[in-house]
C-alpha cells in the first residue's frame, strides 16, 4: 500500500509519539469476504518468503525440529527463524509443541493439514489445498568422506581412522 508517514510535532519542537499513516487516494485494497479466498491469500503470502519455504522443506521429512537447529542449518539468526516458524504456525502449516526433554523449547512439525506425497523417484509434493509445492528428491550421498582429515589441527592424531557416510 502506498502512502506517507506523518509525525506530528509538539509545541516544544520535539516529535510526539503520534505516527499516522496517510494512504494515497485511490481504490481501497481488495479484501475478500470469502474465507477460502482469505486462506489462499495467507498461504500464498507465507510461501512467498524463501526462508519459510526452506523451513517447510526441512520439515517435509516428518522429524520434529527445534528452531535453533533450523537456524543453524539455514545459516540464519534464531530470532528470524522463530518469527518465520511462528508465521507458518499462524497460517496453519506448522504445529508447535513443547519439547518433552526441555520445556523451554518448542518442537515444530508439519501440520496434518498439509498432505505429503512421495513419488517413486523420491520427489515430494506438499499439497496445501490451493496449491502444490514440488520438492526435488534429496541427493543420494554415494561417496564416503574420510573424517580423519577433518580433525583439529592441534597435532592430536586420532586413535583410528573413521569413515563417515552421507
Amino acid at each position: 500500500m502506498k502512502g506517507t508517514l506523518r509525525m506530528d510535532a509538539c509545541p516544544q519542537r520535539r516529535f510526539c509519539d503520534k505516527i499516522e499513516f496517510i494512504p494515497e487516494r485511490g481504490r481501497p485494497p481488495a479484501q475478500s469476504t470469502d474465507p477460502a479466498a482469505r486462506r489462499r491469500d495467507v498461504i500464498y503470502a507465507v510461501l512467498g518468503d524463501p526462508l519459510r519455504r526452506r523451513l517447510l522443506e526441512m520439515m517435509a521429512d516428518g522429524t520434529p525440529r527445534h528452531a535453533n537447529g533450523c537456524a543453524r542449518h539455514l545459516g540464519k539468526r534464531i530470532s528470524a527463524t522463530i518469527n518465520h516458524s511462528d508465521n507458518l504456525r499462524e497460517a496453519g502449516l506448522v504445529d508447535a509443541s513443547t519439547d518433552p526433554d526441555d520445556s523451554r523449547r518448542q518442537l515444530y512439525t508439519l501440520s496434518p493439514q498439509v498432505q505429503l506425497r512421495r513419488d517413486p523417484a523420491g520427489e515430494v509434493e506438499m499439497d496445501f489445498g490451493c496449491c502444490v509445492l514440488r520438492l526435488p528428491a534429496p541427493p543420494v550421498a554415494s561417496a564416503t568422506l574420510d573424517c580423519g582429515s577433518l580433525l583439529p589441527l592441534s597435532g592430536v592424531q586420532p586413535a583410528g581412522r573413521r569413515v563417515c557416510t552421507g
